[in-house]
C-alpha cells in the first residue's frame, strides 16, 4: 500500500476529520503488515516539532488508526543519514529514534547502526550535562489572550487545575526548563550536542515525588505536540537517573533529580485530527515510570478540561 493508499485509509477510518494530510518529505507504505516511514536527510535535520520531522507523532497515530484495517502490526523507520552527522538537530533526531525504539516493541528501526553515531554514550567513561534555567520572573498578565505566551502567564499565575480537581499549584509552577545537552561541563556552544536557543520546556513544577511537565500549544494543530512531550519527557528521565547532570548547581534539577515520578502532559486549545483517547493510552502502554496525558483549554471564559475524544 503506498503514501496516497495509507492517506485515503487514514480519512476513512478517522472520525473526527477527513481532513487530514501526511508530510510531504516523509514516504510511507505498507508491507507485509509493517507500515515504513523513510525519512529523507533533510527531515532529519529539521526542527523536532515540523511535520516531516515528527516521526513520533506519525508512527503512533497511525499505528493507532491502522492497526486493525489493514492491520499494521509493526512500525519501522529508516532514514537517510545528512551530509554533517555532527548536526545538532541529527544528534537530536538520534536520541529521539534510538529512545522510542527502547519505548515500544510495535516500533523498529531499520538502520540501526546509524545509532552508533549518536554522541550521547551514557556510560562510565562519560558524563553530561544540562544547562540550568535563569530566574524567570512572572510575565505581565494580557488582558487578551492572543497567544502562546500570554496563555503560559495565565496557567502560571493561577495554577493548573481543571474543574475536576487541581494538577500543580501556583506556587510550584515554573517557566522554559532548558533542554540544552552539553558534552562538557562547561556550557558553550563548542560543547553542545542537542541544539539550543528558545528549546525549552514551556512549564513545568514539582510536587512530592513526581515532575510535572507541560507542552502548551495554541492555535496550532500538529502532531508534533507528541514529538515535543516525547521529547521532554526523555530529557526529564535522564535527569532523573542522573543520566543527565546539571551544570551548575540549581535548585529546579535538584528537585527534579530527587523524584522517580513523571507526568507529562500535552495543553492544547486544539488537537491534530488523529489525535484521540486511544492515541493517548498507546502512549502509555508498556512505558515505566511516566505517565503521559492531554488536557484542552478554552480561551472564552479560560478553563481547563481533560482531553477527551473518542
Amino acid at each position: 500500500m503506498n503514501k496516497e493508499k495509507i492517506l485515503n485509509k487514514l480519512k476513512q477510518s478517522c472520525t473526527y476529520s477527513n481532513y487530514v494530510s501526511l508530510p510531504a518529505n516523509i514516504n510511507f507504505y505498507l508491507n507485509d503488515n509493517t507500515l515504513n516511514l523513510l525519512m529523507s536527510k533533510n527531515c532529519v535535520v529539521e526542527n523536532m516539532q515540523e511535520n516531516n520531522a515528527a516521526f513520533e507523532g506519525w508512527s503512533i497515530t497511525i499505528f493507532r488508526w491502522l492497526r486493525e484495517d489493514p492491520g499494521i502490526e509493526k512500525v519501522s523507520l529508516s532514514w537517510s543519514e545528512p551530509d554533517d552527522i555532527n548536526n545538532k538537530h541529527y544528534q537530536r533526531f538520534l536520541y529521539r529514534a534510538k529512545n522510542f525504539n527502547d519505548m515500544y516493541s510495535w516500533f523498529e528501526i531499520e538502520n540501526h547502526q546509524y545509532l552508533d553515531k549518536l554522541k550521547l554514550k551514557f556510560d562510565s567513561k562519560n558524563n553530561y550535562y544540562i544547562n540550568v534555567a535563569d530566574k524567570r520572573d512572572l510575565k505581565k498578565i494580557k488582558n487578551k489572550l492572543d497567544d502562546e505566551n500570554s496563555v503560559e502567564s495565565l496557567l502560571a499565575a493561577r495554577g493548573i487545575n481543571t474543574i475536576n480537581g487541581e494538577i500543580l499549584k501556583k506556587e510550584n509552577i515554573n517557566y522554559q526548563l532548558p533542554v540544552g545537552v552539553f558534552a562538557q561541563k562547561n556550557v558553550k556552544d563548542d560543547n553542545r550536542i542537542f541544539p539550543g536557543g528558545s528549546s525549552a520546556i514551556d512549564l513545568f513544577g514539582v510536587e512530592s515525588d513526581i515532575t510535572y511537565i507541560f507542552e502548551l500549544k495554541f492555535n496550532s494543530k500538529m502532531v508534533g505536540i507528541i514529538t515535543q512531550i516525547y521529547f521532554y519527557s526523555m530529557i526529564i528521565k535522564d535527569v532523573q537517573k542522573n543520566k543527565l547532570k546539571p551544570a551548575e548547581k540549581n535548585d529546579h534539577l535538584d528537585k527534579i533529580i530527587k523524584t522517580d515520578k513523571l507526568s507529562a502532559y500535552m495543553i492544547a486549545d486544539e488537537y491534530h485530527p488523529l489525535i484521540d483517547n486511544e492515541v493517548i493510552e498507546l502512549m502509555n502502554e508498556g512505558v515505566q515510570g511516566t505517565e503521559f496525558k492531554a488536557l484542552k483549554f478554552t480561551i472564552n471564559q479560560f478553563d481547563i478540561s481533560r482531553f477527551d475524544r473518542g
